[in-house]
């Protein structure tokens, strides 16, 4: 990734702590890229041929090791810095127009668009079921007191809801999830492609296996060694796991869209509040794409 600015003094007053989260969740994506290709280079997977003396067969098997443990960490962490960017820019914000710098302010993201109109008024929800009213745990009536422009942008403009704007209310989702849950334990599907034949006259070419990690699978067996006639190459994919936000979309693509939301949206605050966008304006993703 194109390093995003790195001179405090070219810095914005406001912005410069976000882009520095913003940059960390690069590098701790690009860390787990890293991580997945080296795995696979070192030979944690792919196909191995073994002699079975019981039964006198020569037996040939895809492998796929487990990924190292820190990749889903890394993963983790790097959604967690995106989501962070966005709560101390707003904090960042709402301090410099005046409020109380003790005070708890995070970028707003709620389920629906009337809860998140809700959450910038008096500090009290009444229960749609028991009709019982009761003071909030958290409000952002503080944004509209200082910051009424912040409160428009935030609905009008990232329509921060789940309906309005699914990948910000996803990551926010995911955030919560691998805090509370360790959650990101990512799903990875490994393909084989080799070509082989044996002495028995079974050839085969062209042909692709699919694996989970962790799996051992025969794909042969002979009287004689089995002759391989391509070179392996093998490939694996990492995935969100079913039952949570983006389950079965690709890891890397989610994170390199997830990555672009929050740069624009901080590019927006600051284009609007402070006339221009230095601090994100080179940022991009490309160096955490996995390529393995």
């Amino acid at each position: 990734m194109t390093e995003l600015q790195d001179d405090l003094t070219k810095l914005s007053k406001l912005f410069w702590q976000a882009s520095f989260k913003l940059q960390f969740a690069a590098d701790q994506f690009a860390s787990a890229s890293a991580l997945c290709a080296q795995f696979l280079h070192e030979g944690h997977a792919g196909v191995r041929q073994e002699f079975d003396p019981s039964t006198s067969t020569y037996r040939l098997f895809m492998f796929a090791e487990r990924l190292p443990g820190n990749v889903p960490m890394l993963i983790g962490g790097g959604i967690h810095s995106l989501r962070s960017a966005l709560d101390t820019a707003v904090s960042m914000l709402v301090r410099e127009a005046g409020a109380d710098g003790e005070l708890r302010v995070n970028f707003p993201v709620h389920g629906s668009q009337k809860e998140l109109i809700a959450s910038f008024g008096d500090g009290k929800r009444t229960c749609p079921d028991c009709k019982v009213t009761r003071p909030q745990k958290a409000t952002n009536r503080i944004i509209r007191q200082k910051l009424p422009d912040l409160e428009r942008i935030i609905i009008e403009v990232f329509q921060a809801w789940r309906d309005g704007n699914y990948p910000l209310w996803a990551l926010s989702k995911l955030d919560n999830l691998q805090k509370h849950q360790n959650l990101l334990l990512v799903a990875t599907t490994n393909s084989l492609s080799v070509d082989f034949y044996t002495a028995e006259g079974y050839i085969s070419q062209g042909c692709l296996w699919k694996i989970q990690t962790g799996q051992t699978v025969e794909i042969a067996a002979s009287r004689s060694e089995i002759t391989l006639t391509s070179e392996p190459s093998f490939g694996s994919e990492l995935l969100f796991p079913e039952g949570i936000p983006f389950g079965g979309k690709p890891v890397f693509e989610v994170l390199e869209e997830l990555f672009e939301l929050v740069r624009g949206i901080l590019v927006i605050l600051q284009a609007h509040f402070e006339g221009d966008q230095s601090a994100f304006a080179d940022g991009t993703p490309s160096s955490f794409k996995i390529a393995i």
